[in-house]
Parts: C-alpha cells; structure tokens; sequence
C-alpha cells in the first residue's frame, strides 16, 4: 500500500514538474510570439511610411512629366508628343519581353 502511494505522488510530483516545464515553455513561446509581432508591427509601419514617401515622389514626378507634355506640346505640336509617347510605350514593352 505503501509503495502503491509513493509511486502515486512520484507520478503526481513528475506531471506538476512537466506541467511547470510546458507552462514555462508555453510561456517563453509566447514571450518570443509577442517580440515577433512587434518587431513585424514596426516593419510593416515602416513600410507604409515608405509606400507613402514614393507614392508622393511618383505624384510628384507625374506632375513634373505632364508639365514637361505640355511644355513639348506647345513648342513641337500634339503630334510629336504622341510620337514621343508612342515610341516609349514601345520602349517599354520590349523590357517588359
């Protein structure tokens, strides 16, 4: 009888030790998930700061290409700045090929 409850609390004793052992393993994975998350969050915000700063240079320079047509336009004509158009789009998709 004895023996029969020494090896019933050796056997309560050794899950309380891996219930603490996964409890702190759970515990640090949680830890390092949490860490990850914020370390994504911070990347992710970088990225639309970075998304935004190029989206206001590409608005920029869209701006700056539409006044340099019309710069074109008025000294060469609209037909030359079609051709010009046409002969970059050709441009363009030969890289694209």
């Amino acid at each position: 009888m004895r023996q029969a409850l020494r090896k019933r609390w050796v056997h309560i004793i050794v899950l309380e030790g891996i219930s603490e052992c996964l409890g702190y393993k759970a515990e640090t994975e949680c830890e390092e998930l949490q860490a990850r998350v914020e370390t994504l969050n911070n990347e992710n915000h970088s990225l639309i700061d970075e998304l935004q700063r190029l989206s206001e240079e590409c608005g920029k320079l869209t701006a700056e290409n539409d006044s340099i047509k019309d710069e074109l336009t008025r000294f060469f004509g609209p037909e030359a700045v079609s051709k010009l158009d046409a002969h970059l789009q050709s441009r363009t998709n030969e890289g694209e090929s």
